[in-house]
This record gives C-alpha cells, structure tokens and sequence, in this order.
C-alpha cells in the first residue's frame, strides 16, 4: 500500500559543473491496523538473497516490523521477553537474513542469533571491559566476513581530560574464533577536552576495506583499515555547524551537553550510494525560526546534505527543504530516503502520516 506522490523537478541544487540533486517523490507507509511503528528505532537491509526490508523496533525490543518495499506488505517478528529464547532488554539488532538475526542486550552485555523460528541459535558474550555498546537509529553495527563491528564508547571519566584521551569507538568481534578487540582511539581533536557521549558516539560505514567515521561534532570524517589503523582524515564541514564551546575545566552536565548538541548543530548519519559512487553525509542544525531558548527536539532540527565523491572530496553542501527531517533516512537503487517532520510537539504519535513520510532524493 504504497502511496507515490509524484513532485518532480523540485528543490535542484547545482553540485559541482554537471551534477544535480534532485526531488524526485515522496514515499507514504500505509501502516495497517495491528502493526505499531516507533520513530525510535529505523533500519535498512538489502542482501543479496532477499528484497529490500524497512525495519523498525520499539524501544527496549520486543518486535520488529519488516516491510517489504518490493511487495508492499508487512510481516512482524515477536520475540520472548524470558526464557529460553528471550531476549530480555535488548537495545539493537542486525538482520542479514530471515534465518539470521542479530539482537544485541547491552545491559547484559551480549547478543544472540536467532533463526526463522526466533530461536536463539547461539549465544555470544561482549567482553571489552568498560565499552558500552550503543545501538538505535543512528549507531548500527555492521557485519564483514563473519565479524561484527560495533559502535560506542568506553565507559571512562569523560569529565576528566585523560578519560577521552585513552577511549576507545569500536569493538571488534569475530563470530568464527570468539576474538574480541577494541579498535580506533578517539582522534586527537577529542584529547584534553571535556566531551559527553552524545558527542562521541561514532556513525560510520564499511566500504571495501575502509571504515569511514563521522564523529558527532567533529568537522572531518577519518578512514581506518579493518584494523582501526588510520588511513586519513578529510575536512568534511557543514556551514550549518557550530564548533562546540566546551573545552577542558568546563561544566558540562546532560542538560548542558543536550542542549549544546541540539544549538550547535551536530552531523548524524553518513551513507554511500554506489550508483551514483558519491557519500552523503548528514548535517543536522536548528531552524533559523526556533528561539535557542525554548525546547525542542531532535526530529524537528533542520537538515543539510554534504555530498562528497568516492574519494570524499566535497562536490557541494544543499539545504533540504524545512519540511524534511531526515531523523530518519536510508539508502535504495540510487535514491535517498529522508523522513518528512513531525507537526506536532511530541514528534510522532500512532497514526501520523508525517511520520510516515519519505522524500526520495537522487544524483542526476
């Protein structure tokens, strides 16, 4: 029950001598009764075997509704809570295939594969110590050649400089040996400050045998080898962003840190179109219209796309249009996906088109 609503030639943006970005439609879910969509959690997974699935969870998991962009249609995948194959307070998930699913539990420190039947086929232990794995909309794992690659932070003291400068971003897990690492250092321009989490919690994506990163507030986006060695770093900044104004010795509490992130500006996700063979990268900033000092929320923030080559040199910077949030976005066929804003306060409620919204974006 997909519904297109055909808007073409809308919002075009030169980028560089002979590339254009372009609106092509929009892209309306139809959620029929009985299936709960959440605007916390989104994810995208297209694999060679399969159709492309739209997947979404509550917060902690319980469920996870996979539509089918191809056939139009639903299916819902209802995990135990206990027992045997319960998956207690689960905070993220991996699908590769409907006989392979990955469901990580952070609060116990380990996730699990199930298979078609949700049976847990295997259980696995994450070790790293101090590393907390954080897992949601933005900060997703990704799997190479039977190793996972997981985003977060350690849990050191972020409010003394010396705890940044010995954090680690990623855990390294190989699913066949059961070797565990913790790769990539937080970069230098981290070091001596004083930085919250939600500054540090990387975004990132393998592409060959590249790890490309794109920090929370930091202006460049560094490339690692599968062994967390650094490759290089590319000035990769927004207009929109501001630099961040907490520098060792300062305060910096949660309110602080939130507030701060949601004023400056901050970058969210990063994707690579091989169609197209360019990277975007997002940047998300508050509305000129919005008072600094009033409330607000991270789905109703302005979004900006950097568009960069497969070398990440920068072709061109584009404000999307202010109806568009991009909270939520994905990549398909060359297109790029990017949510519609709610209009309410309290972002999305059960049965709001808005939240159902996708503008559909491409490289001409």
């Amino acid at each position: 029950m997909l519904n297109f609503s055909c808007k073409k030639n809308v919002n075009v943006s030169r980028l560089g001598n002979n590339i254009d970005i372009e609106l092509k439609d929009s892209l309306v879910f139809k959620v029929p009764e009985g299936v709960y969509i959440s605007d916390i959690y989104w994810n995208f997974s297209k694999t060679k075997v399969e159709e492309p699935f739209f997947l979404n969870s509550d917060f902690p998991i319980e469920r996870i509704s996979k539509y089918n962009l191809k056939n139009d249609d639903w299916d819902i995948l209802k995990f135990e809570e206990d027992g045997p194959h319960g998956i207690g307070n689960a905070n993220g998930f991996h699908y590769v295939s409907e006989d392979s699913i990955f469901v990580f539990n952070g609060h116990e420190k380990e996730f699990y594969l199930f298979n078609n039947k949700l049976e847990i086929n295997k259980k696995f232990k994450i070790q790293g110590g101090n590393f907390s794995v954080n897992l949601h909309s933005y900060f997703k794992p990704a799997l190479r050649n039977y190793v996972f690659y997981l985003p977060g932070v350690d849990f050191v003291r972020f409010d003394k400089p010396s705890g940044v400068n010995n954090a680690y971003a990623f855990l390294k897990i190989d699913l066949i040996t059961g070797k565990q690492e913790k790769i990539i250092k937080y970069p230098d321009e981290f070091k001596d400050k004083v930085w919250k989490r939600e500054y540090l919690i990387p975004k990132f994506i393998l592409l060959d045998k590249r790890i490309i990163v794109s920090f929370g507030s930091s202006d460049y986006l560094y490339v690692y080898n599968l062994d967390g060695k650094l490759v290089k770093k590319v000035f990769a900044k927004s207009s929109k962003i501001n630099p961040l104004p907490l520098k060792s010795g300062e305060s910096n509490n949660s309110y602080k840190a939130h507030y701060n992130y949601l004023s400056n500006g901050f970058y969210s996700y990063i994707h690579y179109d091989e169609n197209n063979e360019v990277f975007y990268r997002l940047a998300q900033h508050l509305p000129k219209h919005i008072d600094k000092e009033e409330k607000y929320l991270i789905n109703f923030l302005d979004l900006s796309l950097l568009v960069f080559d497969k070398e990440l040199n920068l072709l061109k910077e584009y404000e999307v249009s202010s109806k568009i949030s991009g909270y939520n976005s994905f990549l398909d066929d060359g297109y790029l996906y990017l949510n519609k804003k709610p209009h309410l306060e309290y972002g999305c409620l059960e049965d709001l088109d808005e939240c159902r919204t996708f503008y559909k974006y491409t490289i001409l």
